[in-house]
């Protein structure tokens, strides 16, 4: 990040470590689409501003949604020390 002089850490810079280590990459962000962030003090974090989506108008737009891939759920299960 500071070869690169800059601050904020995007999408595409973690799928790009995702993909050097094997692991599956996110969706639901798209690195060109513009979003504000704020700042949560208490925590030092900066999270995604939430927007009113009217649900009635974007199911009556045209807007075709797609889907990469088939839909599945991966988990791990990890059983720590049994007495």
């Amino acid at each position: 990040m500071r070869q690169n002089k800059r601050r904020k850490l995007s999408t595409a810079d973690v799928n790009e470590v995702f993909q050097t280590s094997d692991v599956p990459s996110i969706y639901g962000h798209l690195n060109q689409e513009p979003f504000s962030l704020l700042f949560v003090k208490e925590v030092g974090v900066f999270v995604p501003e939430e927007h009113d989506v009217d649900l009635t108008a974007l199911g009556l737009s045209s807007v075709a949604l797609t889907q990469k891939g088939e839909p599945y759920v991966k988990g791990e299960i990890k059983i720590v020390g049994m007495h």
